[in-house]
């Protein structure tokens, strides 16, 4: 009886042990799937504020070029 007790309590932790593991696995590809959208949303935001400050950057590149037409004109 005592070996049948014993073989029981091995294969329960043998089971507790096997679902630690299991949660471990899923928690480590959760973090990893939530690291891959997170830099793929940061990246669609990077770029469309390189977009807005390049549209900016040109709208102050045209307002030099017209300031400097006017100051030659009355040189």
């Amino acid at each position: 009886m005592p070996a049948n007790k014993k073989k029981k309590e091995t294969h329960n932790a043998k089971e507790s042990r096997r679902k630690r593991i299991n949660w471990m696995k899923n928690m480590i590809v959760a973090g990893a799937v939530i690291l891959l959208f997170t830099s793929v949303i940061l990246n669609f935001l990077l770029f469309f504020k390189v977009l807005r400050l390049e549209g900016q950057i040109d709208k102050l590149c045209s307002q030099d070029s017209i300031v400097i037409t006017q100051d030659i004109r009355y040189l």
